[in-house]
């Protein structure tokens, strides 16, 4: 398997990753932001 730079900060910083999302989920909900939600209207066809 090949290193994967994005997944090496959760394997070797798996403390800083806690912090981190915790700080995104309190914005979240201190701003009321949402992701994005699939549109039922669009289909994956081409």
């Amino acid at each position: 398997m090949p290193y994967n730079w994005l997944l090496s900060p959760f394997i070797s910083m798996p403390e800083k990753v806690q912090e981190l999302a915790e700080k995104l989920h309190a914005w979240q909900e201190e701003t009321n932001a949402r992701f994005p939600t699939p549109n039922p209207a669009v289909t994956a066809e081409t």
